[in-house]
């Protein structure tokens, strides 16, 4: 919980400094926020349609291997 506190305080200086020395508008920030967060709530989607293929694939290999080897299914 400290790191992610420690962290926002930084992003939000930054952002402030940014702002400020820069002459940023706010339109710009606020865009390249809300942008940030669907780029990571799309690649935690597609992370965990990849973990769901991935098992998928080895839960279907498995028993395949299995069989291969001649030894039967536990199931």
């Amino acid at each position: 919980m400290r790191r992610f506190l420690v962290a926002s305080l930084c992003a939000g200086a930054f952002v402030w400094v940014a702002v400020d020395s820069f002459n940023v508008e706010i339109k710009v920030v606020v865009e390249f926020f809300v942008l940030s967060i669907a780029m990571v709530a799309g690649l935690i989607g597609l992370a965990s349609l990849y973990a769901l293929f991935m098992y998928l694939l080895r839960k279907g290999t498995a028993r395949g291997s299995r069989a291969l080897a001649g030894r039967p299914d536990k199931d």
